[in-house]
């Protein structure tokens, strides 16, 4: 099994609050060089596809632009502020993904888990139940949930609605990526 540094465990979280968890491959590297390399290695992140927006460093304006195939030249690209064709290789717009079953399989191998293989959405794509789980220190093994985008405030009411569906025994405790907890009482 891959061991991730920190700056690779942080820059897979961070891919996973994009909106779809889908990123540009480039934007990545850019970000963190060496930890895109780990997370890719490590299969936690899958290419597929494309994301074909490219920063335009026409008249140094570092403008998001679409770039656009051109079926003639065979390749993806955009034309500058007087017209010019300007290439784009494929790894600038290649896309990634994130695995959510395999970073789910490797968040938890170390924990004593009871429940179901692989994690069950309850909300898909967003919040996944991953069984109990017998953390340190607790009495017996607790319900875990993971979720992604609790920024987003759609993704809340979606959560509200579960939790009045399926209302929690005790108290349940949302750990959002800064350190901020959200105590939820029965």
């Amino acid at each position: 099994m891959t061991s991730l540094t920190k700056s690779a465990v942080d820059l897979l979280l961070l891919a996973m609050e994009t909106r779809v968890g889908k990123v540009q491959v480039a934007t990545l590297k850019q970000v963190a060089p060496w930890a895109a390399d780990k997370l890719l290695d490590a299969r936690l992140l899958v290419a597929t596809g494309r994301i074909p927006v490219v920063a335009a460093m026409d008249a140094y304006e570092d403008e998001p632009i679409p770039a656009e195939w051109c079926p003639e030249r065979g390749q993806y690209g955009y034309r500058n502020s007087v017209g010019r064709w300007i290439t784009v290789e494929a790894g600038e717009i290649a896309a990634c993904v994130v695995d959510f079953p395999l970073a789910f399989a490797k968040m938890l191998v170390a924990f004593e888990r009871a429940g179901p293989s692989r994690p069950s959405p309850l909300i898909d794509g967003f919040v996944w139940d991953v069984g109990t789980i017998r953390l340190t220190g607790a009495k017996s093994p607790v319900p875990v949930w993971f979720a992604r985008r609790l920024a987003d405030p759609a993704v809340w009411t979606r959560l509200d609605a579960l939790l009045e569906r399926r209302p929690p025994e005790e108290v349940r405790v949302i750990r959002k990526r800064r350190l901020t907890v959200t105590r939820l009482s029965a």
